[in-house]
Formats: structure tokens, C-alpha cells, sequence
């Protein structure tokens, strides 16, 4: 199966989901006070759970460490890039023209396709493994470390494709919304409907998956769950956003003021590779915000709402002492380790197998494409 044709074939259940949406105030009633306040109130019955169970915050700084390591990943393809594409993009802006640079755009969209696929492997398993603490306690056991991170690996393939294709689609709606010279592609009010239809729509399937569901079956649940309590879902779903928000333009303003008070400029030697490489210290601030403070609290939110509408005490079927029908897939995790092992192959050693080398050989062709339709224009 692949990774982006998950959205596709999940599409139905997004379009449900906004439906579920128009009923209950719209798209423009998403970041309300009113659903914040109630995502904050509803804080209050995960808490308990959060202060008896250390391996939640566990995982959750697993997750603010991997996120930040992806970042820092992604941001070495900037150095690989000569500065003099870079200058051309600065001058195309200046004169309001495409700097038509197809070739390293791909290279660009292809080596941030592959870091988002990486870092979901142990994103989809932490996160997880949080619900399944959630859900042992729910049905009566004891929780540990290792065992809720066993039973986050009940459908570790089909988590892991969908983390990447929610995780693409977050990573691309965030690239959308920041501001930028001369956009000739603004989000639109649709790409909003759209964007948050999913996440609203795929909000249960964390913890349907982790009961046993495959994929199609926990959109399924998923989209059970939110028409059965629409009030509530809308309210954690939103509220959860709406929280993410405040923190992201609190990080846009904090990198900015960041960066005037480090000198940091885009432009000159290698200026953009620095610029992003200095901004890691607020994205991991902003992201360990998120990752440690509130997305726990979301999923086990997401987790209860599920257990309260969706299912019946007894459905985790096994006692602790029996892990034979939570076998993780190892082709799965073979897979991830080969990808994981290719990107630290071309993080450290991009000068040694000749990665550098081939894409100052993309900028030269796309200069040439460049120089090529500047003289052909009138």
C-alpha cells in the first residue's frame, strides 16, 4: 500500500467528517475560545492518568526528540544546495518571477517525503503506546513501559502508513499558512474545510488501531465515534488545534524576535542553511511545548472518548503475560531501519557517495532551463 494514497482511499470519511463539521458551526468556528476552554477542562480527567503512569511522559519526550532530530535531518539537504540557487531565488522574488528551479523543488519535496516516512515509524509506535496505556488501565491492567509499547505495535504497519499520510498532510498545511513573498499560491478556504474534515475524521483511529482494527476499519470507528459524540470530539479535536495554534505563531513571533537578536540573515554564505539550522532552538521549544504538555493529553483525551462511545470492557483480549497476538510485522521494522539507515547514510557521508555532487549537477541543469526562458521571454 502506499503512503499517499492512503488519503484517497479515506477520502469518503473526510467528506462525512465535514459534514460533521457544517453541522456544529463551520470551519470558521475551529480556533474559538469556547473550544479551547474545553479542551482545557476536559485535561482535568487525563491528568490522573498522566501522574500514575510515568511511561506517557516517557513517550511523549521520546517524541519531542525524534521530531527534532527529523528537523535537523531535513535541514542538512539546505547546505547541500549551492548558494548561488539561492541567489537566484532571492533576485526571482525581487523581480516577482519564478526562479523555475523543477529540479531541486523535487529533489526538496522527495527528501522531506522521505524524513516525514522516517520519523512516523516511532512516532506511530509512541503514540501509540500512549493509548495503550490508556487502554490497559481501562480494562483492568497494569501498565508498564514495555507493554504498552508492545501493544502499540499491535498494527505497527498499518499505524506507520497512517502517521505518514497525517503527518504529510500536517507538515504541508504548516508550509502553506507561513507567510511569504510574492505567493501565487494562497490556502484557501476549501484547503481549510478539507484539512481539518480529516484530522477531525481520523481523530479515533490511533486508538482503534491499537484495539486491533485495520486500517479501514478504524477510519470506520473513527467516524462512528465522532457522529456519536459530536459535541465532544469537535471540542478536543478543535481545542487541541486551536492550543497548536497559539503556539505556533508564539514560536513565529519568538523566531523572529531569535533571530534579529542572534544577527541571523538568509542571505550571504551559506546564509539559509545557517538561518534554519539556528531556528532548531525555538522549534524544539515549540515542539517540546506540543509534544510533552499537550498532544499527551489529546490522545489520552481521543483514547477515553473512544473507550466511553466505542467499546465494551473485555475487547483487549489478552492477558499481559500473552504477546503472541501482538507480534509486531519484522518486515516493517526492516524496512524502517533500511530507510533510517539510508538517511544517516546521506546526512553524514553526502560527500562520499557523491549526493552533493549530483545536486549541484540538478542546479546546472536547472540554470540552464533558467537562462534558456529568460531569453526566450519578450
Amino acid at each position: 500500500m502506499s503512503f499517499l494514497s492512503v488519503e484517497k482511499m479515506l477520502s469518503p470519511m473526510t467528506g462525512e467528517a465535514a459534514d460533521v463539521i457544517r453541522k456544529n458551526g463551520g470551519v470558521s468556528d475551529i480556533k474559538t475560545g469556547g473550544h479551547i476552554g474545553g479542551f482545557f477542562s476536559n485535561m482535568g480527567e487525563v491528568f490522573r492518568l498522566v501522574r500514575q503512569e510515568p511511561e506517557i511522559l516517557i513517550f511523549a519526550v521520546l517524541q519531542w526528540g525524534c521530531i527534532t532530530l527529523a528537523y535537523i535531518g531535513w535541514v542538512q539537504a539546505l547546505d547541500w544546495i549551492p548558494d548561488s540557487v539561492w541567489q537566484e531565488v532571492e533576485r526571482a522574488n525581487d523581480e516577482d518571477r519564478d526562479s523555475s528551479f523543477a529540479l531541486l523543488n523535487l529533489f526538496l519535496i522527495g527528501w522531506s517525503f522521505v524524513i516525514v516516512v522516517c520519523v512516523s515509524f516511532p512516532l506511530s509506535i509512541l503514540s501509540a503506546g500512549m493509548v495503550a496505556v490508556h487502554a490497559l488501565r481501562h480494562e483492568g491492567y497494569e501498565s508498564t513501559f514495555f507493554y504498552a509499547l508492545w501493544r502499540g505495535m499491535r498494527n505497527v504497519g498499518q499505524q506507520w502508513v497512517f502517521t505518514s499520510a497525517d503527518a504529510w498532510i500536517t507538515v504541508k498545511a504548516i508550509f502553506d499558512r507561513l507567510p511569504k513573498k510574492n505567493n501565487r499560491h494562497r490556502r484557501s478556504l476549501a484547503d481549510e474545510v478539507l484539512y481539518y474534515a480529516w484530522k477531525l475524521g481520523t481523530m479515533g483511529m490511533v486508538p482503534a488501531m491499537v484495539y486491533g482494527h485495520g486500517l479501514i476499519g478504524a477510519a470506520k470507528e473513527s467516524l462512528t465515534m465522532i457522529k456519536r459524540a459530536p459535541g465532544r470530539a469537535i471540542v478536543i479535536r478543535f481545542g487541541y488545534s486551536g492550543v497548536c495554534w497559539i503556539v505556533g505563531i508564539t514560536t513565529y513571533i519568538g523566531a523572529m524576535v531569535y533571530g534579529c537578536t542572534m544577527g541571523l540573515r538568509s542571505s550571504g554564505e551559506n546564509g539559509i542553511y545557517t538561518f534554519y539550522f539556528y531556528m532548531t532552538v525555538p522549534i524544539f521549544m515549540s515542539v517540546g511545548v506540543i509534544s510533552v504538555l499537550v498532544r499527551p493529553f489529546f490522545l489520552l483525551m481521543v483514547a477515553k472518548l473512544y473507550t466511553d462511545v466505542m467499546v465494551p470492557k473485555g475487547l483487549l483480549d489478552s492477558a499481559p503475560d500473552t504477546l503472541s497476538d501482538t507480534a509486531p510485522a519484522w518486515p516493517v521494522f526492516f524496512l524502517a531501519g533500511a530507510m533510517l539507515f539510508a538517511v544517516l547514510t546521506a546526512v553524514f557521508m553526502a560527500d562520499d557517495i557523491g549526493l552533493t555532487a549530483w545536486i549541484e549537477k540538478l542546479a546546472e541543469q536547472d540554470f540552464a532551463r533558467i537562462a534558456e526562458a529568460l531569453e526566450a521571454a519578450p
